[in-house]
C-alpha cells in the first residue's frame, strides 16, 4: 500500500514526501542507537518526605539521559509530569514505613531508592 502511495506523490511533492519520511527514519535511527548504547542510569532525586499524621507523602523528580519510562514506590505505578516530577501518598502505621522509589528509563535501566516515612506518637 505504501509504494501506491508514493506512486500517486509526483514532482515537488514526491522530494518533500520523500525527505520528510528519510528525516523520520534518521530521527528514529538516531534514537534507537542512544537507547541501544545506554549504560547511564536514572537518577532519583528526593525533595521531600513528610508525614502529617497517618498520611505520608513523597515528593521528588527523576531524570535520565535517555528519558523517563516509569516510576513506582513499593511496586506502584506514580504519575510524573514531563520534567520528571512525582508526588506520592501513602498511609503510614505507628510503625513507620519503608517506601522503595524505582526508575525504569526507556532503555530498561532502573534505580532504586529507600525512602523512611516515620509516624510520629498521638
Amino acid at each position: 500500500m505504501s509504494s501506491e502511495v508514493i506512486n500517486l506523490i509526483q514532482g515537488q511533492d514526491a522530494k518533500v514526501f520523500t525527505n520528510r519520511v528519510a528525516t523520520v527514519k534518521t530521527k528514529q535511527a538516531q534514537q534507537q542507537q542512544t537507547i541501544s548504547s545506554d549504560t547511564q542510569i536514572p537518577l532519583i532525586t528526593i525533595a521531600s518526605a513528610n508525614t502529617t499524621g497517618k498520611k505520608g507523602v513523597i515528593r521528588g523528580t527523576a531524570s535520565d539521559n535517555v528519558g523517563v519510562a516509569e516510576i513506582t514506590a513499593s511496586g506502584q505505578p506514580v504519575s510524573f509530569d514531563a520534567a520528571g516530577n512525582f508526588q506520592y501518598q501513602t498511609f503510614v502505621p505507628t510503625g513507620g514505613k519503608d517506601i522503595v522509589i524505582e526508575v525504569t528509563d526507556v532503555a530498561g535501566l532502573t534505580s532504586k531508592q529507600t525512602v523512611s516515612l516515620a509516624r510520629k506518637a498521638g
